[in-house]
């Protein structure tokens, strides 16, 4: 009797790949994902070919846009007496607008603060903020009249005459008005501030150095 072959069970075959096997596979292949390339890459792909599908970041100077809002122009005579009187020249933002690219009424009342602010500073000779508390005083307004005259639009430049009106004993008055490119008075208004002390918060008498600056430019 033939004695009975018993075979040796084969081994079963591994199922797994090495990386190098996976990577000689079609298969695996397909499914690789391409490596995203750095930022810099696709920026400056983006301003060579300049698709419509291509995104790009763009990065904006703050001061670039500072710039173009307040630019004080030189001091020049008021009619009659040698008076002086201050121009400043705000160009209109994107911002500063409504949908319908018309300014928006609030945003007027900053440009009022905001032409007060490029007049004193230029009256005092430093930034106002900084030299009036520096006084010892804080400088809130305590009116504010704006007459809304013609409508501004984006990329309009404007230019805001600043005078001042009246100089009290604790308090003084600004008046503004504003005109375009055509000569048109477009806004006009008054901003009356208050000299009070940061402790009180109580009026007190306006700085000698203010009270001086003001009467220098003041037009009677």
């Amino acid at each position: 009797m033939n004695a009975a072959v018993v075979g040796v069970p084969a081994k079963p075959r591994s199922r797994a790949r090495t990386a190098a096997q996976r990577d000689a596979s079609p298969v695996f292949r397909k499914r690789r994902r391409p490596r995203r390339r750095e930022s810099a890459t696709l920026a400056h792909d983006a301003s060579h070919h300049g698709t419509s599908s291509d995104r790009r970041r763009v990065v904006v100077d703050p001061m670039e846009f500072a710039s173009r809002r307040v630019r004080p122009s030189p001091v020049h005579e008021a009619a009659g007496g040698g008076d002086m009187q201050f121009r400043t020249r705000r160009a209109i933002l994107f911002g500063d607008c409504d949908p319908g690219g018309v300014v928006y009424t609030p945003r007027i009342a900053h440009f009022v603060v905001e032409a007060g602010l490029a007049f004193l500073s230029h009256a005092l000779g430093a930034p106002a903020e900084r030299r009036l508390f520096s006084f010892g005083i804080l400088p809130p307004a305590r009116a504010l009249s704006i007459e809304f005259l013609h409508p501004m639009t984006w990329d309009e430049a404007i230019d805001i005459d600043v005078t001042v009106e009246r100089v009290g004993e604790h308090s003084f008055t600004l008046a503004i008005a504003a005109v375009n490119a055509e000569g048109r008075t477009t806004f006009r208004g008054t901003i009356t501030q208050v000299a009070i002390s940061p402790q009180t918060r109580r009026p007190v008498p306006l700085p000698d150095e203010l009270r001086a600056a003001l009467e220098r430019v003041r037009i009677g």
